[in-house]
C-alpha cells in the first residue's frame, strides 16, 4: 500500500497544544501527567500526544454545576486548583488509534 493509499488520521496534539487547549502550563500538564491526573495521553516516540476526544472528555469531567447543593456552602468561593478526574482505563476515550 502506497502512503498516499493510507487513511488519514487525526492530529494529535503536543503537549503544548493540549495545555494551551485546556488554558494550563506546560509544566502543570506534565505534573498532572507524572501524578496520574490530567487527560488521558498517549507517548509516541518518547512524546506525549493528546486526542482531542480525550481532552473534551477531561473538561467534562472538570465540569461543575453552581445550583448543586452539595456545594452550596462554596458558592461564591475560590476552590484549589487540583486536576480533575482522569478518564478511566476501561472508558471509551482509550481506544486504540488504528495502526
Amino acid at each position: 500500500m502506497k502512503q498516499s493509499e493510507l487513511p488519514q488520521r487525526e492530529h494529535l496534539p503536543t503537549r503544548a497544544e493540549a495545555a494551551g487547549y485546556l488554558g494550563v502550563s506546560v509544566p502543570t500538564l506534565a505534573r498532572w501527567a507524572s501524578s496520574g491526573t490530567g487527560p488521558v495521553y498517549y507517548v509516541i516516540g518518547g512524546k506525549a500526544r493528546y486526542r482531542l476526544a480525550d481532552l473534551d472528555a477531561y473538561l467534562e469531567s472538570c465540569r461543575r454545576i453552581v445550583s448543586d447543593p452539595a456545594h452550596s456552602d462554596t458558592m461564591g468561593q475560590a476552590r484549589p486548583l487540583t486536576p480533575c478526574r482522569r478518564a478511566s482505563a476501561t472508558g471509551p476515550t482509550l481506544e486504540t488509534p488504528p495502526v
